[in-house]
């Protein structure tokens, strides 16, 4: 299991109750593929950079999640057909310990 942070980006003019059910929706997704959910935290909406889908905000959730690697492409597959999420970005969370590196003397 490796450790990822799952950054999605929701159209601004869901309801709430759409809202929840689209990220409902990913989590279940997760958990199906057999990973686990650390932490989701809504971060509200946020005006973007640049337009999106004639869209200048997105409603923001970020989602730390531990999951096999095979399984991950199967999570973004679902990502890329649902009509309710602009944008998303997965990373890989680094363990601070194995990171270091070694500074020559």
């Amino acid at each position: 299991m490796r450790r990822y942070e799952l950054m999605l980006l929701l159209r601004p003019d869901l309801e709430d109750d759409k809202l929840q059910s689209a990220v409902e929706k990913v989590t279940r997704a997760i958990v199906n593929a057999g990973g686990s959910l650390s932490k989701v935290s809504p971060w509200g909406k946020r005006r973007l950079a640049y337009e999106i889908n004639h869209f200048r905000e997105a409603s923001y959730f970020l989602i730390h999640l531990d999951i096999e690697p095979s399984q991950v492409r199967g999570i973004e597959r679902g990502l890329l057909i649902s009509e309710e999420i602009l944008r998303h970005l997965v990373i890989v969370l680094e363990d601070r310990g194995s990171a270091q590196e070694e500074v020559p003397p």
